[in-house]
């Protein structure tokens, strides 16, 4: 079904799946996925919706983010939102390179955390023609001012940099991820993430590891994903948990973000909270992954 490969970004290997159908006459349209916060590509559902895709027809490339799964990159489980969202774009290097790939209709595809990264990358790389957001992070509150086109130029500028990790920054971490023991300082606290990572991280075959070290660039103090919204030029779909528990990923400021958008755009909201989208086999997957072919097959197919 799928081959591994790897590309290069900010100087290391980040290694995935490519799947691509084949027998195709027509290049075909490809979809370019990632996991959230800490997730991995092996048994975390992004690989159950990477497969939906493949079997409707479209082309994926599903990896793990730099330091992070079967990606290289020291040190293990450091994660930086800048460098992460430099991996799409040299992901899109990447499939631009593959044959048969249609590189006019070209998707993004992020979830939780990367849901940001992939707004940013596609207000940056204009080859970008659509990106799906799944359980948007998008924060608990909207800036006083959206269209703060200073902050969205400088990290569009800095995103061009072959060396991000060099950038001034601070450090929360290295901490757990989850804990069931209440008194322990963790990344997420909330009962629904410790259920769902238990679950589908803690299997040996995703590589997932409970520990994370947060590297926040200073240069994102007073930058807020929604600065980049005027920039946007790809069609959006978000998927929105009707009540979504996690901290930063408030439902109502998705609904917000949508309502900001001028681009061609649709929203479906679905019950489950944040994690029910993960959860595979359930209604929720199926009712979350069709909504998703079925954007994909207007925007590159009707």
């Amino acid at each position: 079904m799928y081959k591994s490969i790897a590309f290069k970004s900010q100087g290391v290997l980040l290694r995935g799946h490519l799947y691509q159908p084949i027998k195709r006459v027509k290049k075909t349209s490809i979809v370019i996925m990632a996991h959230g916060f800490t997730g991995t590509i092996n048994g975390m559902t992004a690989d159950k919706y990477a497969e939906r895709f493949y079997e409707a027809g479209f082309a994926v490339l599903l990896y793990d983010h730099i330091n992070l799964g079967n990606s290289d990159g020291e040190p293990r489980q450091e994660i930086n939102f800048l460098v992460q969202t430099r991996g799409y774009i040299d992901a899109l290097d990447f499939v631009c390179n593959l044959p048969n790939i249609d590189t006019k209709k070209i998707a993004l595809w992020g979830c939780s955390l990367s849901t940001r990264e992939v707004i940013l990358a596609s207000t940056i790389d204009k080859r970008v023609k659509a990106i799906i957001t799944q359980a948007p992070a998008f924060g608990d509150e909207m800036p006083a001012n959206n269209n703060n086109a200073y902050h969205w130029a400088e990290i569009h500028k800095l995103l061009t940099q072959n060396n991000l990790k060099s950038l001034e920054h601070t450090v929360e971490g290295p901490m757990p991820i989850v804990s069931s023991d209440p008194s322990e300082t963790t990344a997420l606290n909330e009962s629904t993430a410790l259920e769902w990572f238990m679950k589908y991280g803690e299997e040996k075959s995703t590589n997932w590891k409970n520990t994370v070290t947060i590297i926040r660039p200073t240069i994102l103090t007073d930058f807020h994903f929604a600065h980049c919204i005027p920039h946007l030029r790809a069609a959006v779909l978000m998927v929105v948990p009707k009540h979504d528990e996690m901290s930063g990923c408030s439902s109502n400021i998705s609904r917000e973000v949508f309502n900001s958008i001028n681009q061609p755009k649709e929203k479906v909201e679905i019950d489950g909270g944040h994690f029910g989208l993960l959860h595979y086999p359930s209604p929720v997957f199926e009712t979350s992954s069709n909504a998703q072919i079925a954007f994909l097959q207007k925007i590159f197919i009707s």
